[in-house]
């Protein structure tokens, strides 16, 4: 199973290259176990159909998806 997940960071009331600027620093200031808690997240939301922390094969995190445009 892929599960894909993203959050947009936005700033509402700046112009779009200062969103972008806020929204840069707030992910680069993201610590990678901030990511990695995604895992915890879920297994507890698919516990019930057999996922477990051990199962989930990998995950991936890119800080800059705008990059596969």
């Amino acid at each position: 199973m892929l599960i894909r997940m993203l959050r947009v960071p936005t700033h509402p009331g700046l112009s779009e290259h200062e969103q972008n600027k806020a929204g840069r620093a707030e992910l680069l200031a993201t610590p990678f176990a901030t990511f990695d808690d995604i895992r915890d997240q879920l297994a507890r939301m698919l516990q019930g159909g057999g996922s477990t922390r051990a199962r989930h094969r990998a995950i991936t995190v890119n800080r800059w998806p705008h990059g596969y445009a």
